[in-house]
């Protein structure tokens, strides 16, 4: 397994198909992505803080914890992306047919669906927080798969060592020596860290949005929804749409401060 091998496919948390399998699915779908050039995205999220949560509240606590955002990880994500857990209780997503610089809103959407979740430990209410590791091909991957994994791992230090609740996203193609000691993201050029910071925040509330847009859409067009749901449901659809478009033009400019292209200021 290469480079995985300090990193062994755990658990499939009562899914269809065991680690093997999902590591075999992933492997495959990399080299169809290879042979016919289509983009593909790599995560690797852990929950900040687990092992100071299982000190406070036990190990049935951190189990619990786990269970619950791969459960929220997987509520995000579309049926034909795979999940997988890792050891170190860190999880790797594997996204196959991916829009165009997507790698950064399928990340801000993991990270979004983990930070909603709310437990109750030795009564208290708790909020967890996840860090997110990033690689994009675009075009069809020159690396091997093992490559992709071990530098979305080096994205997902990074986020935890800025102080997590964050995604930081790798270039495909980067060499795993650059990264060392490299204390941010990288980039192409200038880059106003702030500006980025707040134009993932904007992302991230957008993304929110859309979800609570869509799960009022399905209420909506529930076969026992009421025929006055039809004007709602029509006002739903057409606030999604528009919070695509935003979403796509935010997308675009995040892409464009992490560039360096674009040194202009938006309002949030």
């Amino acid at each position: 397994m290469g480079t995985l091998d300090l990193a062994r496919f755990e658990d499939a948390d009562g899914g269809l198909f065991g680690p093997a399998e999902i590591e075999r699915f992933m492997r495959a779908e990399h080299e169809r992505a290879r042979r016919y050039r289509f983009p593909i995205v790599c995560c690797v999220v852990a929950v900040d803080r687990l092992d100071q949560l299982q000190d406070l509240y036990g190990v049935e606590a951190r189990a619990e914890i786990m269970k619950t955002a791969v459960r929220a990880m997987r509520g995000a994500m579309r049926d034909s992306d795979l999940l997988a857990r890792l050891s170190g209780d860190q999880v790797l997503i594997f996204y196959a047919h991916t829009g165009p610089h997507t790698g950064a809103l399928l990340a801000e959407r993991v990270r979004t669906a983990v930070k909603k979740q709310r437990f109750d430990l030795d009564g208290r209410t708790i909020k967890v927080a996840a860090s997110v590791g990033v690689v994009s091909v675009e075009g069809g991957s020159s690396e091997s798969f093992d490559v992709l994994v071990a530098l979305a791992h080096d994205g997902l230090r990074m986020a935890q060592k800025a102080g997590g609740d964050r995604h930081v996203e790798i270039g495909s193609g980067t060499t795993q020596e650059s990264l060392e000691g490299t204390p941010a993201p990288l980039s192409a050029g200038g880059v106003d860290a702030d500006q980025v910071d707040k134009l993932e925040r904007r992302l991230a509330r957008l993304m929110s949005l859309l979800d609570d847009t869509e799960a009022a859409l399905r209420r909506a067009h529930a076969p026992v929804a009421p025929v006055a749901a039809t004007s709602e449901a029509r006002e739903m659809s057409e606030q999604k749409r528009e919070l695509m478009r935003n979403i796509f033009e935010a997308n675009r400019e995040l892409r464009q401060h992490r560039d360096g292209e674009d040194e202009s200021e938006l309002t949030t």
